[in-house]
């Protein structure tokens, strides 16, 4: 079956505000990685006098741009978070004055990557941490020259990846770093020309052939902006038309280029994940100041966010995890905040908000922000004085690895066992057993109003019907918008095409949103004891989906086009 592609509403931008809280429940712990406070017995950093922000900042006014990261003065550096919780970052140091440093917190202690001190000139903007612990930076020498470096906390060697003793005149900072040791990043050519590349330091593979007079392709111009790698080898990147990836530089897949719906030059920051989904912010061409933040993969596309109510603005370089849950700044009423969602409900921390005994006066991520057990570090500045970088823990439900389980557990017999969610909260991750798939029911006047996200680590995608009608088939980081598709939310949908042990209790997680705050719902497990549960016929798919809301509708096609590797 044909995936389906998502409604895209060019004029509103279609964003799920169902339910929108007044006041958001505080979800998330907050741990220090290390800051400028100094306390007698117990210090989290003394040494460190202040702290490189991440690139998503308020207003966005860190747009990662070439020349602007070559200024060693600039107080927008990077930071990243593993799945071990490491997170790496830049400080600069009270002792000795006017030494930088990068440093990678481990198990509450912070250890030294490469500093200033002693083999480079400067530390240039722009990091990238892998599982491995091991940490990509851009460093000038203090012989000359400059370069991209690996290194990691447990030796002084540095593996060089890229620099500007061989083809590259010139190397821009920003990198992206796998588990296998290989660098993606912009780079100038001593011949003439800028394109993207990817290397482990032996191998180079050179993305984009932008360069020269026979130049084709809607991929070029490319921009001058931070290219991402994921585990596959797989390079996200912007040119000015759109999003394009590519593994070996010949095939070339186009994720998107719209410019009927999105302004020419505004794609900023792609982020690739493991799924080879793409995280990325533009602006729309119905007016100047407009925004979005968009996730897609080659044939699909879904909107995470974007400068509508509740929200003013949204940042470049979102952050984005392998299940495609996301990491953001926003801005509301003047107040900027870290948000997972299009929702009040989805605030981690915000301007204003108390952290540690003051209250936050600013705040930054980076797009490795966040990882895949959803921790989110973050740099901040508040009122008393002290900055530093911290980490927001996720409470329960926040995330696809701690989903809430249900209430209460009945077996009807023959119907398939239920679950039942009483007084949930909404856009949270829930969990029941299950067999072969399951269905969702309200057990209220509540409805569901949209499925926020599926769960990662299944092979094939789900098939998702509401009644008789399938909506089609479904991967994560995909939205299903009932209100989008049907004029309101629905009282029950199936979810089928899986296969899980229906004792394991944390097997199949899916996030949704209702139309009220909180609602209590059952869930059927389909298959489990002889379930008599009908899987719907596929009908009226595409009347659905013609439905969408009001506006022009972008279906986002995407076709991967081979290319010469001269051209």
């Amino acid at each position: 079956m044909k995936k389906p592609y998502q409604i895209l509403s060019v004029a509103a931008i279609a964003l799920s505000t169902s339910a929108i809280a007044s006041e958001p429940v505080q979800a998330y712990t907050f741990i220090r990685i290390a800051d400028s406070s100094e306390q007698n017995g117990f210090s989290f950093g003394s040494n460190y006098s202040s702290f490189g922000q991440g690139f998503s900042t308020s207003w966005s006014h860190t747009n990662w741009n070439w020349s602007a990261t070559h200024d060693p003065a600039s107080p927008y550096k990077g930071l990243a978070i593993n799945n071990s919780g490491q997170v790496a970052f830049f400080a600069s140091l009270k002792n000795p004055a006017g030494v930088t440093g990068l440093f990678v917190n481990s198990n509450g202690q912070n250890k030294t990557i490469a500093t200033t001190l002693n083999d480079f000139k400067s530390l240039g903007q722009g990091l990238s941490l892998n599982e491995n612990g091991e940490v990509a930076f851009f460093a000038e020498f203090n012989t000359g020259g400059s370069g991209i470096l690996l290194g990691n906390p447990t030796t002084t060697n540095y593996q060089t990846i890229a620099d500007t003793n061989g083809i590259f005149s010139s190397i821009a900072p920003g990198v992206s770093l796998n588990d296998n040791q290989e660098v993606a990043f912009f780079a100038a050519l001593d011949a003439g020309g800028q394109e993207i590349f990817k290397s482990n330091g032996t191998t180079t593979t050179q993305i984009t052939h932008c360069s020269g007079s026979t130049v084709s392709g809607s991929e070029c111009p490319i921009q001058s902006q931070r290219p991402s790698l994921n585990n596959q080898g797989e390079v996200a990147f912007t040119g000015i038309n759109g999003v394009f990836t590519s593994q070996d530089g010949q095939t070339i897949n186009n994720i998107m280029s719209d410019p009927a719906t999105f302004a020419t030059g505004r794609y900023h920051d792609a982020s690739i994940n493991n799924s080879g989904r793409v995280l990325y912010r533009t602006g729309l061409n119905t007016w100047w100041n407009s925004a979005a933040i968009l996730s897609s993969t080659i044939d699909r596309t879904s909107i995470i966010s974007g400068n509508t109510a509740p929200f003013h603005s949204v940042s470049r370089s979102p952050a984005m995890n392998n299940d495609s849950e996301v990491a953001f700044i926003a801005e509301k009423g003047w107040n900027f905040g870290i948000y997972t969602g299009h929702s009040l409900q989805d605030k981690v921390i915000a301007v204003g908000d108390e952290l540690f005994g003051s209250k936050v006066k600013a705040l930054s991520i980076d797009r490795e922000s966040i990882n895949d057990n959803c921790q989110i570090a973050f740099w901040a500045s508040l009122e008393s004085g002290i900055e530093g970088i911290y980490r927001a823990n996720p409470g329960k439900g926040q995330c696809q690895t701690n989903p809430l389980m249900p209430d209460a557990t009945h077996d009807p017999g023959e119907d398939g066992r239920l679950y039942s969610f009483i007084n949930a909260p909404g856009r949270r991750w829930y969990d029941p057993p299950s067999a072969t798939g399951f269905r969702y029911q309200m057990t209220g006047d509540s409805l569901f109003t949209e499925i926020l996200n599926v769960p990662n680590g299944f092979d094939n995608p789900f098939t998702i019907a509401v009644g008789e009608t399938i909506l089609g088939e479904f991967l994560p980081g995909d939205k299903i918008d009932f209100v989008s598709l049907f004029g309101k939310g629905v009282s029950e949908f199936t979810v089928t095409g899986i296969n899980v042990d229906p004792t394991n209790p944390a097997v199949f997680p899916i996030k949704l949103d209702f139309n009220t705050t909180t609602a209590s719902f059952d869930m059927y497990a389909i298959g489990y004891k002889n379930s008599a549960e009908k899987v719907p016929e596929p009908t009226s798919v595409l009347s659905l989906l013609a439905l969408g809301t009001a506006g022009a509708i972008a279906t986002l096609k995407r076709k991967a086009r081979s290319l010469d590797s001269s051209s």
